[in-house]
């Protein structure tokens, strides 16, 4: 990644950014001045959600202790992709408190839901097989 190259750091990751919970994320920019791709994050097991509480949660835990180095491209006029620029940045409080934790909820609940159905779903499926039997 020319980001690590930059900071003079040979590999695909840095030691000290792993220490000081440091995530690299790249930024492309078109020329129309919007970003191209969604940013990923850790992949999860689906139950975790539904075992957590937001205080304790692994999304909020991750997101309150992570620093991101954000690494900036844009597309130029002749479709090269540039250096932009590069930053770190937090989530701020707020939007953690409110927006995050909004979704992160509204998905633990459907997770919770669709459990739910499952576990109907099974029993009925058993009940069906007893009467069967019967």
């Amino acid at each position: 990644m020319l980001a690590y190259r930059i900071l003079g750091i040979k590999g695909n990751h840095a030691e000290e950014f792993e220490k000081a919970n440091i995530v690299v994320k790249t930024i492309r920019i078109s020329k129309n001045d919007r970003i191209k791709e969604s940013m990923s994050f850790p992949a999860f097991k689906f139950k975790e959600p539904i075992k957590e509480n937001w205080d304790d949660s692994t999304f909020g835990n991750y997101l309150r202790g992570t620093r991101f180095l954000l690494v900036v491209y844009k597309f130029d006029d002749k479709d090269v992709l540039r250096l932009r620029g590069c930053q770190f940045w937090n989530i701020p409080y707020h939007d953690l408190e409110n927006q995050v934790r909004t979704v992160w909820e509204k998905t633990r609940q459907q997770f919770f839901l669709h459990t739910i159905e499952n576990a109907v779903l099974q029993v009925f499926q058993i009940l069906n097989c007893l009467l069967q039997v019967i």
